[in-house]
């Protein structure tokens, strides 16, 4: 009988989250000629039955590999997460490549996209979309891995951030640095007043001390002038700072007065200051990462709708992959979080600001005449949804005290709204997807309080029904654990996640 081949597999030097460790042996698992494993102090032997496979380089939870008596050699997540600068060996880093450019709440765990896909042993030519791309983690690590990754979201500054990202990563060193240089060559006149008046300078000056709205004016000046094809990274990186600089509470995701003290350090010298510290990163990044040849990109559309995403994708879709973090019901209020970015860099008008955060999945906001018109199609259960999202809703509403706000008396029929509108989600990737393709969303579970009693809602259990009910086939259910979350918002974050598995 044949001797197996052997291989050792060392962790990284991080503390690992239960799941971390199931999606670690599901990776092992899944590479070809796999046998067995038995653990050791700080890592696993693992024995295969032919030629050890060219894979165990693209492990993610897992540092270093070795091959029989073979040298210990550095996988290539160690070496991304090794390379950033500000990697705490003790903490996972998941700011690597350019995932740290701009703050983004709610964001993919990077480690998570690259290790499903690695279980899939997906072929070369497999297409992967991800139809809430966000800030983009999901379709850039996919393009790491070689596979033409196609995102589209609603929300304008998502798709602006994330190709930020990709032009970046894509665009020659030398090049963003002498743009840079050039960029700073210029010193912003402290006298020279802009006097634009329009809305979006009435509504910059709301919320900005008068020499920094200056200053971040004539920054954006100079950029477009200075950075031809590369002005959304420097944009980017100055947008980060807006909220500190800015009259808003930066603690706060909603839109509410300052009230912490400024900055100390001027923006000139912090947006100077990220503006290099990212040109490090981006060049440690691009020797690990040299010669990837990026086929990725996000545009905007509202995926509840097939025919908008499929005419605005510069992309034909042909998905043999999916994989996203979609809203969960009362979401994150991503627009006005982001409102200020948003405006400064011209997507959306201020008296848009509103209108933008009520259309979004998952909204919390909407007007009286729009929640009776919920009341009434959850009665009737207009979107056909499955009998268990029905009744929960129902229940919530006839929960309703006279002592519950508005906030309250919209739940149930904003509920409604979230799963109609992610049934039509389905419906659109299902659409762009082959046969047997596969679809992987990592979905919060969330809560709500109504008449003195607290409702936990299953949205994975609810949602894997919805999708079943769109001709979906269920293939798992995984539950994961989220990390601790502090400060203001805590008690309303996210208390359990799990891993939705579907198939068409």
């Amino acid at each position: 009988m044949k001797k197996p081949i052997s291989a050792y597999l060392r962790w990284h030097d991080y503390q690992y989250y239960p799941y971390e460790k199931i999606f670690a042996f599901r990776e092992v698992e899944s590479l070809p000629g796999f046998l067995n494993y038995t653990s050791t102090q700080d890592g696993i032997i693992v024995n295969f039955d032919k030629a050890i496979p060219d894979k165990l380089n693209k492990l993610v939870y897992f540092s270093k590999y070795s091959i029989g008596d073979g040298p210990l050699t550095k996988t290539f997540q160690a070496l991304l997460e090794n390379g950033y600068t500000k990697n705490n060996t003790k903490r996972q880093a998941t700011r690597y490549l350019v995932h740290g450019l701009h703050e983004y709440k709610g964001k993919f765990n990077p480690q998570v996209v690259r290790c499903i896909l690695n279980w899939y042993n997906l072929p070369d030519d497999t297409q992967i979309v991800d139809p809430f791309c966000g800030s983009g983690t999901s379709i850039i690590e996919s393009g790491l891995a070689g596979f033409e990754s196609v995102g589209w979201d609603l929300n304008p500054f998502a798709v602006y951030l994330t190709n930020a990202k990709i032009l970046a990563l894509k665009t020659d060193l030398e090049i963003i640095k002498a743009r840079a240089k050039k960029i700073f060559s210029h010193i912003p006149n402290e006298k020279k007043i802009l006097c634009e008046n329009d809305g979006r300078h009435e509504y910059l000056e709301k919320w900005f001390p008068k020499e920094t709205l200056e200053k971040i004016e004539q920054y954006r000046l100079i950029i477009e002038n200075e950075t031809n094809q590369n002005e959304s990274f420097f944009k980017i990186i100055l947008s980060d700072l807006l909220r500190d600089y800015s009259f808003q509470e930066p603690s706060d995701l909603r839109i509410r007065r300052r009230s912490s003290p400024f900055p100390i350090i001027s923006i000139e010298k912090t947006f100077k200051k990220s503006v290099f510290r990212q040109l490090e990163e981006l060049e440690r990044t691009k020797e690990i990462i040299s010669g990837k040849n990026f086929k990725t990109v996000a545009f905007q559309a509202d995926g509840r709708y097939v025919t908008e995403v499929s005419s605005r994708s510069p992309i034909k879709l042909q998905a043999n992959f999916a994989i996203t973090s979609p809203p969960y019901s009362a979401a994150l209020p991503y627009i006005d979080t982001q409102r200020l970015s948003l405006i400064w860099l011209n997507l959306i008008n201020p008296n848009e600001i509103v209108k933008t955060e009520k259309i979004l999945i998952g909204s919390r906001d909407a007007a009286e005449n729009i929640l009776r018109d919920l009341e009434y199609q959850l009665l009737i259960n207009s979107s056909n949804l499955p009998d268990s999202i029905q009744m929960l809703c129902s229940n919530l509403q006839e929960r309703l005290t006279s002592s519950d706000g508005f906030r309250k008396r919209a739940v149930p029929g904003l509920l409604y709204r979230y799963f109609s509108d992610m049934k039509q989600t389905f419906h659109t990737v299902r659409s762009i997807m082959k046969p047997g393709g596969v679809y992987t969303l990592i979905v919060g579970t969330n809560r709500t309080t109504i008449g003195g009693q607290t409702e936990y809602i299953n949205t994975p259990e609810l949602l894997s029904e919805v999708a079943v009910s769109s001709k979906w086939k269920n293939m798992e259910l995984l539950n994961l654990e989220t990390y601790k979350r502090y400060g203001m918002h805590a008690a309303n974050a996210v208390q359990g996640e799990t891993l939705l598995v579907l198939k068409k």
